[in-house]
């Protein structure tokens, strides 16, 4: 026998029992599932407590239904259902309310219709440097390190280098004379 401790607050009688459904209130259970997948405004009882009373059940008892495994794919999956089968007269009325020049309406139909999607330019800029440009500063760098080795190119952030605690960086405030040298 199982202690209070060991039984889930939530577990509905069918789940303490192990089974998916009582055989007794399956088909309750599946016009629950109906009547939540309505809107509201849609629905006949208008409220949960009123359904209950039409299944001969407690309020309770829906309520646990919803927090059984299952239970809120299944509402989705009629939901779906039930909404296809609107699906033209809201398209109608899209229809007739696009006619109007509503912009969001038209867009909304030419999406659904259409299959039309927004067109998102990215661009890419290098800080207003052309390729050439930069290919030409490039290689008048990379001339002068072959030339200079020793030029004085030390590690930097500047030049993409992790300063060590022990290095110094340059001694004035100026920018570097790479900086300068090569406009960057």
């Amino acid at each position: 026998m199982e202690t209070q401790e060991n039984l889930n607050p939530k577990a509905t009688l069918a789940d303490t029992a192990g089974t998916d459904a009582s055989p007794r209130h399956a088909t309750e259970y599946q016009q629950y599932i109906e009547w939540m997948a309505l809107p509201i405004k849609e629905r006949e009882p208008k409220t949960q407590k009123e359904l209950a009373v039409q299944f001969g059940l407690s309020e309770w008892t829906l309520s646990q239904w919803k927090d059984r495994q299952g239970f809120w794919p299944a509402v989705e999956g009629v939901r779906k259902n039930w909404g296809k089968s609107k699906t033209p007269e809201v398209l109608s009325s899209l229809y007739r309310k696009a006619l109007t020049g509503n912009a969001a309406e038209v867009k909304l139909w030419l999406q659904y219709m259409e299959g039309y999607s927004e067109k998102v330019k990215s661009e890419v800029t290098t800080n207003d440097i052309t390729d050439e440009a930069f290919h030409l500063r490039f290689k008048a760098m990379i001339e002068d390190i072959q030339k200079n080795p020793n030029s004085g190119h030390k590690p930097s952030p500047e030049n993409g280098y992790q300063i060590l605690p022990n290095e110094r960086t340059y001694d004035n405030s100026d920018l570097p004379v790479s900086y300068k040298k090569y406009n960057l």
